[in-house]
Protein backbone atom coordinates (compact mmCIF):
# COMPACT_ATOMS: atom_id res chain seq x y z
CA UNK A 1 0.00 0.00 0.00
CA UNK A 2 1.48 3.29 -1.12
CA UNK A 3 -0.54 6.22 0.19
CA UNK A 4 -4.11 6.39 1.57
CA UNK A 5 -6.18 5.69 -1.54
CA UNK A 6 -7.42 2.21 -2.44
CA UNK A 7 -10.61 2.07 -4.47
CA UNK A 8 -9.63 4.54 -7.21
CA UNK A 9 -5.86 4.27 -7.05
CA UNK A 10 -3.12 1.89 -8.17
CA UNK A 11 -3.16 0.29 -4.70
CA UNK A 12 -6.13 -1.88 -5.66
CA UNK A 13 -4.16 -3.25 -8.63
CA UNK A 14 -1.07 -3.90 -6.51
CA UNK A 15 -3.12 -5.83 -3.94
CA UNK A 16 -4.69 -7.90 -6.72
CA UNK A 17 -1.16 -8.77 -7.90
CA UNK A 18 -0.13 -9.59 -4.33
CA UNK A 19 -3.03 -12.00 -3.89
CA UNK A 20 -2.14 -13.68 -7.18
CA UNK A 21 1.47 -14.13 -6.03
CA UNK A 22 0.17 -15.79 -2.85
CA UNK A 23 -1.90 -18.13 -5.00
CA UNK A 24 1.31 -19.08 -6.81
CA UNK A 25 3.17 -19.79 -3.59
CA UNK A 26 5.18 -16.56 -3.35
CA UNK A 27 4.85 -14.80 -0.01
CA UNK A 28 6.10 -11.24 0.30
CA UNK A 29 4.58 -9.71 3.48
CA UNK A 30 2.40 -6.72 2.73
CA UNK A 31 3.57 -3.34 4.04
CA UNK A 32 2.09 0.15 3.95
CA UNK A 33 3.80 3.53 3.68
CA UNK A 34 3.01 7.10 2.70
CA UNK A 35 5.88 7.82 0.27
CA UNK A 36 5.18 11.54 0.55
CA UNK A 37 6.47 13.76 -2.24
CA UNK A 38 4.10 16.74 -1.96
CA UNK A 39 1.33 18.39 0.02
CA UNK A 40 -1.55 17.51 -2.30
CA UNK A 41 -3.12 14.33 -0.79
CA UNK A 42 0.32 13.03 0.13
CA UNK A 43 0.72 13.78 3.84
CA UNK A 44 2.91 11.27 5.74
CA UNK A 45 1.45 8.49 7.87
CA UNK A 46 -1.08 6.88 5.54
CA UNK A 47 -0.96 3.96 4.92
CA UNK A 48 0.85 2.43 7.90
CA UNK A 49 2.20 -0.98 8.87
CA UNK A 50 1.12 -2.28 12.29
CA UNK A 51 3.24 -5.10 13.75
CA UNK A 52 2.20 -7.67 16.37
CA UNK A 53 5.10 -7.14 18.78
CA UNK A 54 5.02 -8.41 22.35
CA UNK A 55 8.41 -7.17 23.59
CA UNK A 56 9.27 -4.14 25.68
CA UNK A 57 8.86 -0.63 24.33
CA UNK A 58 10.77 2.64 24.48
CA UNK A 59 14.49 2.42 25.16
CA UNK A 60 14.20 -1.32 25.78
CA UNK A 61 12.68 -2.01 22.36
CA UNK A 62 13.81 -5.42 21.08
CA UNK A 63 14.77 -4.33 17.57
CA UNK A 64 15.67 -7.84 16.47
CA UNK A 65 12.30 -9.24 17.56
CA UNK A 66 10.47 -6.40 15.83
CA UNK A 67 12.34 -6.98 12.56
CA UNK A 68 11.70 -10.71 12.69
CA UNK A 69 7.99 -10.11 13.23
CA UNK A 70 7.94 -7.82 10.19
CA UNK A 71 9.81 -10.36 8.05
CA UNK A 72 7.33 -13.08 9.02
CA UNK A 73 4.42 -10.80 8.17
CA UNK A 74 3.01 -10.71 11.68
CA UNK A 75 1.39 -7.44 10.75
CA UNK A 76 -1.32 -5.65 8.83
CA UNK A 77 -1.64 -2.51 6.70
CA UNK A 78 -4.17 0.19 7.48
CA UNK A 79 -5.31 3.75 6.86
CA UNK A 80 -7.24 3.68 10.13
CA UNK A 81 -9.02 0.43 11.13
CA UNK A 82 -7.18 -1.81 13.61
CA UNK A 83 -7.53 -5.57 13.04
CA UNK A 84 -6.97 -8.47 15.45
CA UNK A 85 -7.10 -11.76 13.56
CA UNK A 86 -6.45 -15.32 14.72
CA UNK A 87 -7.09 -18.88 13.55
CA UNK A 88 -7.97 -21.42 16.24
CA UNK A 89 -7.24 -18.83 18.93
CA UNK A 90 -3.46 -18.95 18.46
CA UNK A 91 -2.18 -18.40 14.94
CA UNK A 92 -1.69 -14.78 13.84
CA UNK A 93 -0.88 -13.33 10.40
CA UNK A 94 2.33 -14.73 8.94
CA UNK A 95 1.99 -18.08 10.71
CA UNK A 96 1.27 -21.54 9.32
CA UNK A 97 -1.08 -23.86 11.19
CA UNK A 98 -1.88 -27.54 10.59
CA UNK A 99 -5.50 -28.53 11.22
CA UNK A 100 -7.44 -31.78 11.12
CA UNK A 101 -10.22 -32.22 8.57
CA UNK A 102 -9.90 -28.58 7.50
CA UNK A 103 -11.90 -27.20 10.42
CA UNK A 104 -10.81 -23.73 11.54
CA UNK A 105 -12.19 -21.06 13.83
CA UNK A 106 -11.51 -17.55 12.57
CA UNK A 107 -11.50 -14.81 15.21
CA UNK A 108 -11.87 -11.20 14.04
CA UNK A 109 -11.90 -7.98 16.03
CA UNK A 110 -11.93 -4.55 14.39
CA UNK A 111 -11.56 -1.25 16.18
CA UNK A 112 -11.10 2.32 14.98
CA UNK A 113 -11.14 5.90 16.17
CA UNK A 114 -14.64 7.44 16.43
CA UNK A 115 -14.12 9.44 13.23
CA UNK A 116 -13.20 6.37 11.14
CA UNK A 117 -16.05 4.36 9.64
CA UNK A 118 -16.02 0.58 9.24
CA UNK A 119 -18.81 -0.81 7.07
CA UNK A 120 -17.57 -4.17 5.77
CA UNK A 121 -15.31 -7.00 6.90
CA UNK A 122 -14.19 -9.47 4.24
CA UNK A 123 -12.66 -12.90 4.70
CA UNK A 124 -10.28 -13.61 1.82
CA UNK A 125 -9.56 -17.28 1.11
CA UNK A 126 -6.97 -18.08 -1.56
CA UNK A 127 -7.37 -14.68 -3.16
CA UNK A 128 -11.17 -14.67 -3.25
CA UNK A 129 -13.36 -12.51 -1.04
CA UNK A 130 -15.40 -15.50 0.04
CA UNK A 131 -17.31 -14.04 3.00
CA UNK A 132 -18.49 -10.43 3.29
CA UNK A 133 -19.76 -9.38 6.71
CA UNK A 134 -21.66 -6.08 7.07
CA UNK A 135 -20.80 -3.91 10.08
CA UNK A 136 -23.71 -2.29 11.90
CA UNK A 137 -21.83 -0.46 14.66
CA UNK A 138 -22.10 3.35 14.56
CA UNK A 139 -19.01 5.24 13.49
CA UNK A 140 -18.66 6.83 16.95
CA UNK A 141 -18.21 3.40 18.57
CA UNK A 142 -14.57 2.29 18.93
CA UNK A 143 -15.28 -1.46 18.78
CA UNK A 144 -16.73 -1.78 15.31
CA UNK A 145 -16.83 -5.57 14.86
CA UNK A 146 -16.09 -8.76 16.78
CA UNK A 147 -17.04 -12.30 15.79
CA UNK A 148 -15.89 -15.88 15.36
CA UNK A 149 -16.57 -17.73 12.12
CA UNK A 150 -16.19 -21.48 11.63
CA UNK A 151 -14.88 -22.65 8.25
CA UNK A 152 -14.43 -26.05 6.66
CA UNK A 153 -11.51 -25.98 4.23
CA UNK A 154 -11.21 -28.74 1.66
CA UNK A 155 -7.53 -28.13 0.90
CA UNK A 156 -4.58 -25.98 1.94
CA UNK A 157 -5.64 -22.34 2.07
CA UNK A 158 -4.46 -18.93 3.17
CA UNK A 159 -6.85 -16.61 4.98
CA UNK A 160 -6.59 -12.83 5.20
CA UNK A 161 -8.95 -10.15 6.54
CA UNK A 162 -9.88 -7.01 4.61
CA UNK A 163 -11.78 -4.06 6.14
CA UNK A 164 -13.45 -1.15 4.35
CA UNK A 165 -15.30 2.00 5.37
CA UNK A 166 -17.67 4.04 3.23
CA UNK A 167 -17.21 7.46 4.83
CA UNK A 168 -14.21 9.55 3.81
CA UNK A 169 -11.25 10.22 6.12
CA UNK A 170 -11.25 13.88 4.98
CA UNK A 171 -10.56 16.39 6.50
CA UNK A 172 -8.21 14.48 8.83
CA UNK A 173 -6.61 12.91 5.76
CA UNK A 174 -6.35 15.07 2.66
CA UNK A 175 -8.09 14.69 -0.66
CA UNK A 176 -6.90 16.03 -3.98
CA UNK A 177 -7.37 19.79 -4.41
CA UNK A 178 -9.29 19.14 -7.64
CA UNK A 179 -12.28 18.08 -5.48
CA UNK A 180 -14.59 20.24 -3.39
CA UNK A 181 -15.71 19.56 0.17
CA UNK A 182 -15.62 15.92 1.19
CA UNK A 183 -15.71 14.56 -2.35
CA UNK A 184 -12.69 12.53 -3.44
CA UNK A 185 -11.37 11.88 0.05
CA UNK A 186 -9.67 8.56 0.89
CA UNK A 187 -11.78 5.83 2.46
CA UNK A 188 -10.79 3.70 5.47
CA UNK A 189 -9.06 0.48 4.44
CA UNK A 190 -7.06 -2.30 6.12
CA UNK A 191 -5.67 -5.68 5.06
CA UNK A 192 -3.83 -8.33 7.07
CA UNK A 193 -1.08 -10.62 6.00
CA UNK A 194 -2.36 -14.18 5.58
CA UNK A 195 -2.50 -17.07 7.96
CA UNK A 196 -1.56 -20.24 6.06
CA UNK A 197 -3.62 -23.35 6.83
CA UNK A 198 -2.16 -26.81 6.16
CA UNK A 199 -5.06 -29.20 5.63
CA UNK A 200 -3.35 -32.25 4.10
CA UNK A 201 -0.99 -32.62 7.08
CA UNK A 202 2.36 -32.37 5.27
CA UNK A 203 3.44 -29.51 7.54
CA UNK A 204 3.49 -26.76 4.91
CA UNK A 205 1.19 -24.64 2.79
CA UNK A 206 0.67 -25.94 -0.74
CA UNK A 207 -0.45 -23.07 -2.96
CA UNK A 208 -3.63 -23.52 -5.03
CA UNK A 209 -1.75 -22.68 -8.25
CA UNK A 210 1.70 -23.91 -9.36
CA UNK A 211 4.68 -21.62 -9.10
CA UNK A 212 5.88 -19.83 -12.22
CA UNK A 213 9.21 -18.17 -12.88
CA UNK A 214 9.32 -14.57 -11.67
CA UNK A 215 11.19 -12.00 -13.73
CA UNK A 216 12.18 -8.72 -12.10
Amino acid sequence: MNGPFFSHDENSEVIADWLHLLNRGYYFPIVGSSDSHGIDRREPGYARTYVFYKGEKGNKLDTSALIQAMKKGQSFVSTGPIIEFTVNNKSIPGNTITVEKGKVDVGIKVQSAPWISVDEVRIIINGERKIILPVKAPREQILKFQDRISLNLEYDSYIAIEVLGNETLFPVVQRSTKYDGYEGGPLPYALTNPIFVDVDGNGKFDSPLPKIKLVF
